[in-house]
């Protein structure tokens, strides 16, 4: 589309005046098969050209060169006065000749598309891409002239070469007929004809070549996303289109709008892509979660157990593997099979069974409440896939992303910047609420968490009276619930010398009220308001990686 020969030829004759004459300043590439030529003349303006697929060339206003990843391409060149501009008569090259005698060949084969610096012998003396395979070859064009000024002129000409091209496809049979014509506009050529007549077909080959020599440059929309580029009409497309007067702004503008499409399709698709990923895996760990919830539905047995052992004492003995009671919650009073600790007394293995029951209730409850969570955030996933589906241009994906920024980086969609530089210096929790708990590895990182990386309205925890972590709870200017409070409590009490007691009292204040003294040693803080929880030492159910 963009290098289209009719294009091309067109786009040139009418920078041309733009460029004869005027100073290469200097050539360089700072993205990936992107070549910026930037010329002094009466405006200073640049050239860019792209070598991917088929390429594009235009014109633009100058602008700034990146100080880092920059690259100078043609250094040879730089100072040259552009003497000529021209384009192949049979192919899509375009030739700069300078003033040194160097000559700059822009080649736009399709898959092959290269730009070149030649000597006055026309051999290669650099090369954009692939300087090893090109660099001391004599550069040929792959074609001498061109059939279409005969086929355009001489309707006999063009049946014979018709008539006699045997391939199937008509497209492709036309495009091998007729020199510098694309598939693209092949396909409008055949369907202004309306049917494979060669009559009909030359027709409307010459109207075709009447637009092509008067061009009209015009942009066609799929939605708000550019699809197709032509100087003629396109009849046989029915989609939103915009007309332009110049050739050079209506491909920038298609370039631009086309790379702007990209990284919109390509960002919409990384997240939809992540989401997805997120609810299947979540949908995994529901499974083991009920599995887990299956086996944790113990705890009423083991009550039993334990009741009924202690109500039988005097029929046990030490040192059995198992005895066989009355079961006096049965209503029919059924026997029922106990297995025992022979290294426990009976009442230590009642006091066992009691214990696996405390154990079993708690891990059944966190399993639960893990379950409800992962549930909600299933849900919270769907909504957002919902949502995603909708945004049909960038700036809808954008309102999407800054609506729904919290959520995004709670996922890890959307990279919280301060998380990113977080690394791993600190270990992180999922509490109640989906807050998260950040906790300090030792003196330098509880420095760092404490006074780098956190808000002052966060809330700030550690255990009273000995030596732990800084833990901080990340509000993110919402209010966390009492259990969450009391989860980060727990979690600083974990991670301190108390972890064995079974409750430990812990500090929680605002971290605006968490100040180091002068001169104190790393980590160490004082603490200006204070509030005190008791709290059993332990973990979360969940810990981010």
């Amino acid at each position: 589309m963009l290098t289209n020969y009719h294009t091309l030829k067109n786009l040139i004759i009418q920078i041309k005046p733009k460029l004869i004459h005027s100073q290469i300043v200097e050539a360089f590439t700072q993205e990936k098969d992107t070549l910026h030529i930037i010329i002094a003349g009466e405006e200073a303006s640049a050239l860019e050209l792209n070598a991917t697929g088929q390429g594009y060339i235009f014109l633009r206003p100058k602008f700034e060169r990146a100080r880092k990843n920059s690259l100078d391409i043609f250094p040879e060149i730089f100072g040259d006065e552009i003497r000529d501009v021209l384009i192949h008569k049979a192919d899509r090259i375009i030739e700069i000749l300078l003033s040194s005698g160097l000559k700059l060949i822009f080649q736009f084969f399709t898959g092959k598309v290269n730009f070149f610096l030649l000597n006055q012998k026309n051999e290669i003396i650099a090369s954009f891409k692939n300087p090893k395979d090109n660099i001391g070859k004599i550069f040929e064009s792959e074609k001498k002239d061109s059939n279409y000024d005969l086929m355009l002129s001489d309707f006999n000409a063009f049946k014979d070469v018709w008539e006699s091209n045997k391939i199937e496809n008509p497209v492709l049979r036309f495009v091998k007929s007729v020199d510098t014509i694309d598939m693209l506009t092949a396909r409008e050529i055949l369907h202004r004809a309306g049917e494979l007549e060669a009559g009909r077909i030359w027709k409307a080959l010459v109207d075709v070549g009447a637009e092509l020599e008067n061009p009209k440059p015009r942009i066609y929309y799929e939605g708000s996303f550019p699809r197709y580029f032509s100087i003629i009409e396109l009849t046989h497309i029915n989609l939103r289109k915009i007309e332009f007067d110049d050739i050079n702004e209506a491909i920038r503008k298609f370039v631009i709008e086309t790379r702007v499409s990209k990284s919109y399709r390509d960002e919409k698709k990384t997240i939809e892509t992540k989401l997805n990923e997120l609810v299947e895996k979540r949908k995994r760990t529901i499974e083991k979660v009920i599995e887990e919830i299956e086996n944790n539905q113990r705890a009423q047995q083991y009550e039993v157990y334990g009741s009924i052992l202690m109500a039988n004492l005097n029929l046990i003995e030490k040192g059995l593997e198992e005895v066989e009671l009355v079961n006096m919650f049965s209503e029919k009073g059924e026997k029922i099979k106990i297995k025992l600790d022979p290294s426990l007394s009976p009442v230590e293995n009642a006091q066992m069974y009691f214990e696996k029951a405390k154990k079993t209730k708690a891990s059944l409850k966190i399993a639960q409440e893990r379950l409800e969570r992962l549930k909600f955030e299933i849900k919270q996933l769907e909504n957002l896939l919902d949502e995603l589906a909708l945004c049909e241009n960038f700036d809808a994906l954008k309102k999407f992303k800054e609506k729904n920024l919290e959520e995004l980086k709670k996922f890890g969609i959307v990279k919280d910047k301060l998380v990113a530089k977080v690394g791993g210096k600190f270990k992180r929790f999922i509490v109640d609420g989906g807050f998260e708990v950040w906790v300090g590895k030792d003196a330098k990182s509880n420095e760092l968490l404490t006074f780098k990386f956190s808000d002052k309205e966060d809330l700030w925890f550690h255990a009273r009276g000995t030596s732990g972590a800084h833990v901080v709870l990340k509000t993110g200017k919402r209010q966390p619930s009492k259990k969450a409070i009391e989860q980060a409590g727990s979690i600083a009490a974990y991670f301190s010398q108390a972890r064995t007691s079974r409750l430990v009292p812990v500090v929680v204040t605002k971290r605006k009220y968490v100040r180091k003294p002068r001169g104190a040693p790393e980590g160490t803080v004082a603490v200006e308001r204070e509030e005190v929880i008791m709290v059993e030492p332990k973990l979360p159910s969940e810990e981010i990686e």
